[in-house]
């Protein structure tokens, strides 16, 4: 639409999902599980300090890591380097529509898989497409460049892309219910948050070496994300009550062990 109405209306129109972000806001109820929590017993904030939460929340920031490197570093200056190579502001802009059209392909396959298969299973296939698919790209880059071919590697890169697909359900149920929205958060934010580093890097490479390495590279850490998917443990089917209780018991354990510790320092 750039070409017809400029970059400033073009901008103007994406800003619209906005709007849903506000009805949903005002119509979406609050979890019945922090609801039913925070009118009984409140939240307990002390546990952010606690292993039962540092560990996955450790665990969840590297996979948002690996994700975010892998796909911005790829993807950031993919329409700069299109154009450098001859390609109109349109032709790129419709190439990063293909691509957002094979990441919605893999959104809807892992949102299916996830409840049917697992959270495990469904982060590595897709990681583990983008990786494959990154790699046939970089080997057939030259070759492909100018054909339609290299749109096959390059669905099956984007489709795999979107492993954060299955972060909402994984990352929520590694946490308990008094703080799984500060641990979800967190990990997803510092993680893209961190992500300026690979656009940097991809900046000082391409205009070197070419984008081969840029896209290798991000293949590399999709690889890296699908074999880090299996240190979660297996959730699905999991009762967030269930959850609560067995995260519950180990922070009991904790915090007796501390008091414990406190104690006999006191008495020594």
């Amino acid at each position: 639409m750039a070409p017809a109405i400029g970059w400033r209306w073009t901008f103007a129109l994406s800003g619209l999902p906005v709007l849903l972000a506000i009805f949903v806001r005002y119509v979406a109820p609050e979890s019945d599980v922090w609801t039913a929590k925070r009118r009984t017993t409140g939240i307990d904030w002390r546990i952010i300090l606690r292993r039962a939460f540092i560990v996955p929340f450790l665990l969840c920031l590297v996979a948002g890591i690996l994700q975010f490197f892998a796909y911005y570093g790829i993807t950031t200056y993919l329409p700069t380097y299109l154009t450098s190579e001859g390609f109109t502001i349109s032709q790129a802009g419709w190439w990063l529509f293909f691509t957002a059209v094979a990441g919605l392909v893999g959104s809807f396959a892992g949102a299916y898989t996830n409840d049917r298969w697992g959270r495990r299973i469904t982060l590595t296939y897709l990681a583990g497409s983008a990786a494959i698919g990154g790699c046939i790209l970089a080997a057939m880059w030259n070759s492909f460049l100018g054909s339609l071919w290299i749109l096959v590697p390059l669905f099956i890169l984007y489709f795999g892309s979107n492993g954060a697909t299955v972060f909402g359900a994984l990352f929520s149920e590694q946490f308990p219910t008094d703080v799984r929205s500060s641990g979800v958060s967190w990990a997803l934010q510092i993680s893209r948050g961190l992500a300026f580093l690979p656009p940097i890097i991809a900046a000082a490479v391409f205009p070197v070496y070419g984008y081969v390495p840029v896209v290798l590279g991000g293949a590399a850490l999709f690889g890296l994300l699908a074999f880090w998917a299996w240190v979660f443990k297996e959730t699905r089917g999991s009762d967030i009550g269930e959850i609560d209780r067995e995260l519950g018991e180990r922070w009991n354990r904790g915090a007796a062990a501390i008091e414990g510790g406190t104690s006999r320092n006191r008495f020594t």
